[in-house]
């Protein structure tokens, strides 16, 4: 299936196989996407993680992301050019905790992303493969902020069941 997934024109799909998690759950403000990640989290356990276009850098989303946003994005999660700001920053941003995940990542992101840019997925990605964990990067060249195409989002739906399998040791299904 992850082969015929890569062929597809809509995915530049790039799979690497190393290594051993921490459940990164997306950011967002539905409730119900939340309780989703929330269940995910609990029956992933600590045996793999799925992240969706996510920040992973709050210093560098902030300088990323798209101009008209930005002063939306530090009134609500503070000013990176504020020395103290700065250093929260640091302190929480996923990417400095990066370190500690062991186990398999899927990270899954849009290229036209205006909320997040592709770049917190791409860098989130290349410090887990630096690291030797086994991680799958999907990328969907057509989607912006979330999966909304319904032939997207049913590839998502797949790669994740496939991923969950693996991770979860279950029998892969037909």
């Amino acid at each position: 299936m992850i082969e015929q997934l890569s062929r597809h024109s809509l995915i530049d799909m790039d799979v690497k196989t190393v290594g051993d998690l921490h459940v990164d759950q997306h950011h967002t403000t539905e409730d119900s996407a939340l309780a989703l990640g929330q269940a995910l989290s609990a029956a992933l356990g600590d045996k793999g993680g799925i992240a969706r276009y996510g920040i992973s850098n709050f210093v560098s989303f902030l300088q990323n992301t798209e101009a008209y946003r930005r002063d939306l994005r530090r009134a609500e999660y503070g000013d990176e050019r504020d020395p103290k700001m700065l250093k929260a920053f640091e302190t929480i941003s996923p990417m400095n905790n990066v370190g500690n995940i062991t186990k398999p990542m899927l990270v899954m992101q849009g290229w036209n992303d205006p909320r997040v840019p592709k770049s917190e997925s791409d860098q989130v990605v290349a410090k887990l493969r630096a690291q030797g964990v086994e991680t799958w990067y999907v990328q969907f060249k057509d989607e912006g902020h979330g999966f909304l195409k319904k032939a997207n989002n049913d590839r998502r739906r797949e790669v994740e069941t496939q991923f969950l399998q693996k991770v979860l040791g279950l029998p892969a299904g037909k």
